[in-house]
C-alpha cells in the first residue's frame, strides 16, 4: 500500500484521522494527571505552534513533580520480570497514559514468551555446629528449578579461571565468585566518538575505576561451571549485602539446567571457609515455566508524511531507574502530541517493547511483524533508558558509596555522521552530562543473537537495520530488583534530558532519511 504504513501497520487515512482527534484532545483538554499523588501539578495543555516544533518551550513540558511521582510509583512496583503480572499491569498503565495524552492509535502487539517464574529459594548449611540459614541476595534468573525440599550436597569451591571437567561436579554444590572487570573510566569513555564527549564540568576522572557488578563474563562462567554437572550453584557477589539484594542477571531469557542463588560478599567468605572443610549445604529454588503472551505498546503522533521517527524504550525492569525511559517518552509525547501535524515533518511512533529481560523478545517480534512495510519507513529511532541516575561508587571492599557526580551515560549508534551530530546535539540541549556518543561495541554482529551494544535499541539496528541512537547509563544499582531508586535520581536532570531528546526528535524529522541510514549488520 503506497499511501500508508501498510498491511502490517495502520493505514495513512486511519493514522491521520486518529491524529486529528489526538491533536484536538491534546491541545484543548485541561485535565490534570490522575495517576499520581498530590505532588503532581496540572499538566501544560496549550496548543503549540511552529516555534514549539523547533525549540521546546520549557513551560509547556511536564513538571518535575510529575516525573518524580511516576518514578516513585515504578519503584513501588518492584521487579517487573518479563510477562509477569506486575509487568503486564504496568504495560496497561502505559497504554492508558499514551491514550489520555492524545497519542493516536494506541494498541498492543503480543509476543510469545517461555516465562520462568520462581516461587521460593534459599540456602542452608546443614552440617554440625555451623548448621544455619544463609542470607541470600536472590536467585540466579532463568537458572532452572529444584524439586520441593531442595537439594543437599557437599559444597565445593570452583576457582576463577578454571574449567571443570564434564561430570566433575556431579553430586556437589558449586561455589564461585562473580568477577568484576577492573576497568577505568578512561576505558569506558574510549568507546566514544572523537569530539563527541559532553562533560563540561569534568565529572569523569579518567583514572577512576568503573566497576559494575553486572559487567563481565558472568554468563560464560556460569555455563562453564554448568558443564561440570553440579546439583546447584552459589554465586558470590563481591558487594555488601544491602547493595547485592535482588541482583537480576543474566537476563537473556535462556532457561538453564543448573539452579542457583546469589549471596553477598560477607556470606560468600563464610561459605568459602566451609567449602574447605567439605561441609554440605541445602539449596532451594522452586520455579515454573509456562507459555504466555507479553505485549508491546505502540502509538502514533501524525506528521506531514508517513516516514517515522521512533521513540523507544522497554517496559520490563528491576526498579525505577531500570527503566524510567517510558516515563521520559510519555512526557515527550505529551508535548509532541500538541503540535499540529503540519509542523511535524515526520510522524512520530511511540514504541514501548517488552522482553528486555528475555533477550529482546518484544523488539525482535516488532521487527519481524513489520519488516516488509513499516520498517523501511523508519528514518531513525531514539531509544531512551535509565535517565537521571546519580553515581554511586563501588569500592574494592564491596561497599557502595554515593558520589557527588552524576552517573555517566552514552548514546550508542551505528555511525552515520548525521546521527552522530544529532545525538551529540541532544545531549547538549538536554544538559545531559557527563555523556558521550559512541559507536557499536560490536559493529559487525555475526548473527541477530550477538549484542551490538548494551541497550534495548541494539535490536532495532541489529535485527531491523534501523538508524538507532540509544541513550543508556549503568549505575551500580541498575539491576537490583526492588531497590528504592527515587532518592538516587536527579529529577531536574530527568526533565532536562527529556527536553533535550524532544528537540533531538524534532531535529531528526528534518534530516533526509538517506543521510541517517547506516548499513545494517548483514550488509
Amino acid at each position: 500500500m503506497a499511501d500508508g504504513i501498510g498491511q502490517d501497520g495502520v493505514t495513512r487515512r486511519r493514522l491521520l484521522d486518529s491524529g486529528a482527534a489526538a491533536t484536538l484532545s491534546g491541545s484543548l483538554s485541561p485535565w490534570s494527571q490522575p495517576w499520581a499523588g498530590p505532588s503532581a501539578r496540572r499538566w501544560p495543555a496549550a496548543a503549540l505552534g511552529a516555534p514549539a516544533a523547533k525549540r521546546v518551550a520549557p513551560s509547556q513540558f511536564l513538571p518535575v513533580a510529575q516525573l518524580r511521582s511516576w518514578h516513585e510509583e515504578l519503584d513501588d512496583r518492584g521487579l517487573r520480570a518479563t510477562g509477569s503480572p506486575a509487568h503486564e499491569r504496568y504495560v496497561d498503565v502505559l497504554h492508558d497514559r499514551l491514550d489520555r495524552i492524545g497519542v493516536g492509535h494506541v494498541h498492543f502487539e503480543s509476543a510469545t514468551l517461555q516465562r520462568w517464574t520462581p516461587s521460593a529459594w534459599g540456602l542452608d548449611v546443614t552440617d554440625g555446629s555451623s548448621a544455619s540459614e544463609v542470607p541470600v541476595a536472590g536467585y540466579i534468573p532463568y537458572s532452572g528449578s529444584i524439586p520441593a525440599g531442595g537439594v543437599t550436597a557437599p559444597l565445593t569451591f570452583v576457582p576463577a579461571g578454571t574449567t571443570p571437567a564434564s561430570g566433575s561436579l556431579a553430586g556437589k554444590v558449586a561455589l564461585f565468585a562473580v568477577g568484576i572487570p577492573n576497568i577505568t573510566f578512561a576505558q569506558f569513555t574510549s568507546l566514544g566518538v572523537a569530539g563527541r564527549i559532553h562533560d563540561p564540568h569534568q565529572q569523569i576522572d579518567p583514572s577512576a575505576p568503573y566497576l559494575r557488578p553486572f559487567i563481565g563474563d558472568f554468563t560464560s562462567r556460569l555455563e562453564s561451571i554448568q558443564a561440570g554437572g553440579p546439583a546447584a550453584v552459589v554465586g558470590v557477589l563481591p558487594i555488601e549485602k544491602a547493595e547485592a539484594a535482588g541482583s537480576y542477571f543474566p537476563y537473556d531469557g535462556v532457561i538453564r539446567s543448573t539452579p542457583g542463588v546469589y549471596v553477598a560478599r560477607e556470606a560468600g567468605a563464610m561459605l568459602a571457609q566451609l567449602a574447605d572443610t567439605g561441609a554440605s549445604v541445602r539449596v532451594a529454588l522452586s520455579a515454573t515455566v509456562e507459555t504466555v503472551k507479553t505485549r508491546n505498546v505502540i502509538g502514533l503522533i501524525p506528521g506531514r508524511t508517513n516516514e517515522l521517527v521512533v521513540l523507544h524504550s522497554h517496559t520490563d525492569g528491576t526498579n525505577g531507574v531500570e527503566d524510567n525511559g517510558p516515563d521520559v517518552i510519555v512526557a515527550m509525547a505529551q508535548y509532541l502530541a500538541r503540535i499540529p501535524r503540519r509542523y511535524l515533518p515526520r510522524t512520530v511512533m511511540v514504541l514501548l517493547t517488552s522482553g528486555h529481560f528475555a533477550g529482546g523478545l518484544g523488539a525482535k517480534a516488532f521487527i519481524s511483524r513489520h519488516r516488509r512495510v513499516t520498517i523501511p519507513r523508519i528514518a531513525a529511532a531514539i531509544t531512551i533508558e535509565h535517565v537521571g541516575a546519580d553515581r554511586w561508587t563501588l569500592h574494592p571492599d564491596g561497599s557502595v558509596i554515593p558520589s557527588t557526580a552524576q552517573e555517566p551515560g552514552a548514546i550508542f549508534q551505528p555511525g552515520s555522521d548525521a546521527l552522530i551530530a544529532a545525538s551529540h546535539a541532544g545531549l547538549v540541549a538536554g544538559e545531559t552530562a557527563p555523556a558521550f556518543v559512541a559507536g557499536p561495541l560490536n559493529p559487525r554482529p555475526k548473527s541477530p543473537m550477538d549484542a551490538a551494544w548494551p541497550g534495548e535499541g541494539q535490536y532495532l539496528w541489529n535485527n531491523g537495520g534501523i538508524a538507532t541512537a540509544n541513550y543508556i547509563s549503568g549505575p551500580t544499582y541498575l539491576l537490583n530488583a526492588g531497590v528504592e531508586t527515587a532518592a538516587r535520581v536527579n529529577f531536574n536532570r530527568v526533565r532536562r534530558t527529556a527536553i533535550g531528546f524532544t528537540e533531538m526528535a524534532l531535529a531528526l524529522g528534518h534530516v533526509p532519511k538517506a543521510r541517517l541510514a547506516v548499513p545494517s549488520p548483514g550488509d
